[in-house]
C-alpha cells in the first residue's frame, strides 16, 4: 500500500528492521574507515621521509636552474651563443629533474589526499545512514509508541512476532493502550486460568494488557499456543476498542445482539456469555485471527465488526496524511 507523499506504508517492525539495516551499514562504513585510517598511517610513515628528502632536493635544484638560466642569458647577450645553449641544455635538464622530482612528492600527496578524502566520504556517508536510520526509529515510536516486553521468555512467540501482529492492526488504537507485556505466572483461580487481562494504567487511563504462562501448554501444539496468544490479546485490544473508540449508540446496538443471542445461548465462545463487552472481544479477537470462521457463525456481527474496523483504519489514515 502507497501513501499520498509518495512514501510506502510501512509497519512498526520493518521500520525498524529498516533502521537496524541502515545503522549495521553504518557500522560497515565506520569499520572501512577505520581500516583505511590505518592504511594511511601506515603509507605516511613510508612517504614522509620520501616526500622530505625530494622536497629538499628540488629546493636544491630550483636555485641552480636559476644559477644556469642565468648565466645562459648572460654569455648570450655577449654573443657567446655556443655557451648559451649549453647552458640552456645543462638548465633544462635540471628543471626535468626538478619537474620529476615535484611529479613524485604530488603523486604520494596525492595518494594520501585520496585516502583522507575516502575516509571523509565513509564517514559523511555513516552520519547520513544514521540520521536516516533514527528517522526511522522515530516513525517507527511515532507510529506505535506501545512497548512490547517480556514475551521472549513464553517459548511461544517472541517480541519481534507480536509487534507483527500488532501492525496488522489499524495503529490508531494503541495511542489508548500503555503497553503488552507477558508474565511468566498463572492468572485467575482454580475455578479460571485466562491468558492474558488489561487494567487501566491509574497514571494516564490507558490500557495496560498482560499475557501469562499457559498452564496447560504441555498439551497444546506451538501452532495453537501461538493462535492462542494472538488471540487472546486480540481480545484485549477488543476491550480498548470497545470503550473507547465506540459510541454509545453503537456500544447499545452490540448489546441488543447479545441479548437476542442470551435467548438461544448461542455465543462464539464460551467467554463470550460473559456480557456485550466480552462478547464483542472476543468477535473482534475471531475477527483478527479466524475471520472465515466468524462470518460463518454469524454474518452480521461480522459485518459489523468490519464496518467498525474499517473505521477505524480511515480516520488513522487521515491522521497520518495530517501528520
Amino acid at each position: 500500500m502507497g501513501r499520498q507523499d509518495g512514501k510506502e506504508n510501512f509497519g512498526k517492525v520493518e521500520l525498524l528492521r529498516k533502521s537496524r539495516e541502515l545503522h549495521t551499514k553504518r557500522q560497515a562504513l565506520i569499520s572501512q574507515a577505520k581500516i583505511l585510517k590505518s592504511e594511511y598511517k601506515t603509507l605516511l610513515e613510508e612517504f614522509q621521509p620520501r616526500i622530505d628528502n625530494l622536497q629538499s632536493i628540488a629546493n636544491n635544484l630550483a636555485p641552480e636552474f636559476k644559477r644556469l638560466y642565468k648565466e645562459s642569458q648572460e654569455v648570450y647577450s655577449e654573443g657567446d651563443g655556443a655557451s648559451a645553449k649549453i647552458l640552456s641544455i645543462q638548465g633544462h635538464a635540471v628543471q626535468d629533474k626538478c619537474e620529476a622530482v615535484n611529479a613524485e612528492t604530488n603523486a604520494m600527496r596525492a595518494q594520501l589526499k585520496n585516502i583522507l578524502n575516502q575516509i571523509g566520504n565513509f564517514h559523511k556517508k555513516a552520519e547520513d545512514l544514521e540520521t536516516q536510520s533514527g528517522n526511522y526509529r522515530e516513525e517507527a515510536e511515532a507510529l506505535r509508541p506501545t512497548p512490547v516486553r517480556g514475551f521472549n521468555a513464553s517459548k511461544i512467540i517472541n517480541n519481534e512476532e507480536i509487534e507483527e501482529f500488532l501492525d496488522e492492526f489499524p495503529q490508531k488504537i494503541f495511542k489508548e493502550i500503555e503497553s503488552i507485556r507477558f508474565s511468566d505466572n498463572v492468572s485467575g483461580n482454580s475455578f479460571e486460568m485466562r491468558l492474558g487481562i488489561s487494567h487501566k494504567d491509574r497514571r494516564t487511563n490507558k490500557s495496560v494488557i498482560t499475557m501469562f504462562r499457559d498452564l496447560f501448554r504441555e498439551e497444546k501444539s506451538k501452532e495453537k499456543m501461538i493462535e492462542e496468544f494472538k488471540m487472546t490479546i486480540a481480545h484485549e485490544v477488543g476491550h480498548t476498542v470497545f470503550e473507547k473508540f465506540m459510541d454509545d449508540k453503537s456500544r447499545w446496538k452490540w448489546g441488543e445482539v447479545y441479548q437476542a443471542s442470551m435467548l438461544n445461548k448461542r455465543f462464539i465462545t464460551a467467554q463470550a456469555e460473559y456480557g456485550r463487552a466480552d462478547d464483542f472481544c472476543e468477535c473482534f479477537a475471531m475477527f483478527k485471527v479466524k475471520p472465515k470462521k466468524l462470518e460463518k457463525f454469524d454474518e452480521a456481527r461480522y459485518d459489523f465488526i468490519k464496518k467498525v474496523y474499517s473505521t477505524l483504519e480511515k480516520t488513522g489514515e487521515k491522521n497520518n496524511e495530517k501528520d
